[in-house]
């Protein structure tokens, strides 16, 4: 389910919830992951980001998970470093995270991006960014914070 205002040229409200067919066997490695709880911006805290996205702009996806730890940016220091150059700006709903030659890249879209915190917590979803791992451009994700209550009502019809 794909929130109702996202929108693909300023890349507003880019969330979406999938629903899986049959529940998941939580293994070793196959664990749930904890929504925030409280309204923290998480700034200057240290995250991870897993995925299965390209090592380098352009490059080859790996063929084993990845995983990489970058510090959160300030919502302003990221606007200043995109400028014009964000489609519709860096906006409270996004969180930005990354640093040079460390960040997420094409084929992580909508991967998590977490804090331990005792427990691992989804702060982010991999949105955009321009380039991979350019210190100047942070990746953006979408601030899971921000879409709790929209997250809880559309969890609430599917349980």
């Amino acid at each position: 389910m794909v929130h109702n205002y996202n929108d693909s040229h300023s890349l507003y409200n880019d969330v979406a919830i999938l629903t899986m067919d049959r529940p998941v066997e939580f293994t070793q490695n196959i664990r749930p992951i904890c929504l925030p709880t409280g309204q923290s911006d998480y700034t200057g805290k240290v995250a991870t980001v897993i995925g299965w996205g390209s090592l380098r702009e352009n490059g080859q996806q790996p063929s084993i998970l990845q995983k990489v730890s970058i510090p959160i940016w300030r919502n302003q220091d990221c606007s200043l470093k995109y400028g014009a150059a964000a489609p519709g700006g860096i906006i409270e709903t996004m969180l930005c995270a990354g640093q040079n030659a460390k960040d997420s890249c094409s084929g992580d879209s909508g991967g998590p991006l977490m804090v331990n915190e005792g427990r691992w917590v989804q702060v982010g979803i991999v949105s955009w960014g321009i380039g991979c791992g350019k210190g100047q451009y942070p990746g953006v994700y979408s601030r899971v914070t921000h879409f709790l209550p929209w997250i809880r009502k559309n969890l609430e019809g599917n349980n």
